[in-house]
């Protein structure tokens, strides 16, 4: 029984949006507090 290949092409392309998302809001979040402070 193989495994499709189309479900590992979904799970690693909504697993490196969601990884771009995460670093991106991080980023965002993080300059927009620090950018009051700190600058």
């Amino acid at each position: 029984m193989r495994n499709n290949p189309l479900t590992y092409r979904r799970i690693a392309l909504l697993a490196g949006v969601s990884f771009f998302l995460n670093a991106f809001l991080i980023q965002w979040i993080g300059m927009g507090y620090a950018e009051p402070y700190f600058h």
